[in-house]
């Protein structure tokens, strides 16, 4: 990883040497152009001129490779990660856990599965007694799989 980084740096910095470079370059050309004489495309009279025109000096140096410090001034607050109790909202034994303590989780992921048994036992326990009473009172329910709230609402309807 640091290896990348500094191969990264270094080609940067060959990047920013080559700009500057050829910066310098263009500005002397320009800078050696007659007064009131724009560049053109057009070729010189002579070749001793075009010589003499694309003759620039140059000084070059090695590239060195340097740390450079890089720092940025924030006015805020830096919080770590954020804790939640998570509860479940029915009872059961836990099946599979889909994460462990300290993994990082989005709204939405399961975090754990919990046997459907007891909790399936549970509506069904729920289910017979709602039948049972409603039996003990002589209704008559129209469709076995009523819910429980389909069940009040026939109760109240219906004058006992």
């Amino acid at each position: 990883m640091a290896d990348n980084r500094q191969r990264r740096r270094r080609g940067i910095i060959v990047v920013l040497i080559l700009g500057v470079v050829a910066s310098c370059v263009a500005g002397i050309a320009w800078i050696k152009l007659p007064a009131g004489e724009a560049p053109s495309a057009a070729p010189p009279a002579t070749a001793a001129r075009v010589d003499a025109e694309r003759n620039v000096a140059v000084s070059v140096a090695p590239i060195t490779v340097r740390h450079v410090q890089r720092s940025v001034g924030a006015v805020g607050s830096f919080y770590g990660f954020d804790e939640v109790t998570v509860m479940a909202e029915v009872t059961g034994q836990v099946v599979k856990v889909n994460y462990d303590v300290g993994d990082i989780v989005r709204p939405g992921d399961v975090l754990l599965e919990i046997d459907k048994t007891d909790y399936e036992l549970d509506i069904e326990l729920t289910r017979r007694a709602i039948e049972a009473e409603v039996m003990r009172l002589g209704i008559e329910v129209p469709d076995p799989n009523i819910t429980p709230d389909e069940a009040l609402e026939l109760l109240r309807t219906r004058s006992i």
